[in-house]
């Protein structure tokens, strides 16, 4: 039994991080992008919301401050699909959460490091800058400027990384 609990409860937490920060998938030229839930995902925003829930309710039953469970139950609330709701708990809650990507303009961070990973790798194996950028822009199916920028908003992070692990 606690086997089986422990599974659905690791279901759950990977199905809410997917809702809360996405999960990270493939695109047609083999890089990283975040994909965010919505209704046409599999699985489904509505489906990760409802997981979210029932984690909230765990965590509530497990606070023993009376101010922190009445915090995480309004947080669960407004959560809560409006068609589920008895009406008076529809009129004490009347917000509903809603997730909205904060605007990044058409910046996905988990491929912008791997792009920017690739041309400093191809740098390290002795590829001068310009080489690396056009080789990781053919490799990726983007233009040249494009790589260059996401690499220099990008490389300071690398060297610092590199000289931490030296």
């Amino acid at each position: 039994m606690v086997e089986h609990d422990d599974h659905v409860l690791t279901h759950y937490a990977d199905l809410a991080m997917a809702l809360l920060v996405g999960r990270q998938v493939w695109d047609k030229n083999e890089l990283p992008k975040t994909e965010y839930l919505s209704q046409q995902t599999k699985p489904s925003e509505k489906e990760a919301r409802w997981a979210l829930i029932t984690l909230l309710v765990r965590i509530r039953r497990g606070l023993t401050d009376k101010r922190l469970q009445a915090v995480v139950a309004a947080l669960t609330l407004t959560l809560a699909d409006n068609q589920n709701m008895r009406e008076e708990i529809r009129q004490r809650f009347p917000l509903k959460l809603v997730s909205q990507r904060r605007s990044t303009g058409h910046a996905d961070p988990r491929r912008d490091s791997y792009i920017a990973a690739l041309v400093h790798g191809l740098r390290d194996s002795g590829d001068t800058r310009e080489e690396a950028i056009g080789r990781v822009a053919d490799m990726c199916g983007r233009d040249y400027r494009t790589i260059e920028k996401i690499y220099d908003r990008r490389k300071s992070g690398l060297t610092r990384m590199k000289r931490n692990h030296s």
